[in-house]
């Protein structure tokens, strides 16, 4: 990774199931790669995107969440929480 790179996230959705949005965020925004720490969205087709890397990122784990919107086959929303984390590795 370089200063100002972005990040996408995509969703593969299988069929049949239902996850019309999913949104990515920093579990500790004042320790994000990013200049925005806001929820980021997306849907399957439209990927969240990250951009506006921070200048000078430092090696290290920068842990987010991502969040899937859910519904099931009585049409009742339900949040499912995943969270990985992103490596920054040491160049050089």
């Amino acid at each position: 990774m370089a200063d100002g790179d972005a990040i996408e996230w995509h969703l593969t959705v299988a069929t049949g199931d239902s996850v019309p949005e999913f949104g990515i965020k920093p579990v500790r925004p004042g320790h994000w790669l990013y200049v925005h720490t806001d929820r980021i969205p997306g849907a399957p087709g439209r990927p969240a995107r990250a951009q506006g890397m921070k200048p000078n990122v430092a090696p290290g784990r920068y842990r987010y969440q991502v969040d899937l919107i859910c519904v099931d086959s009585a049409g009742h929303p339900d949040t499912v929480v995943v969270d990985p984390d992103i490596y920054v590795p040491l160049t050089g």
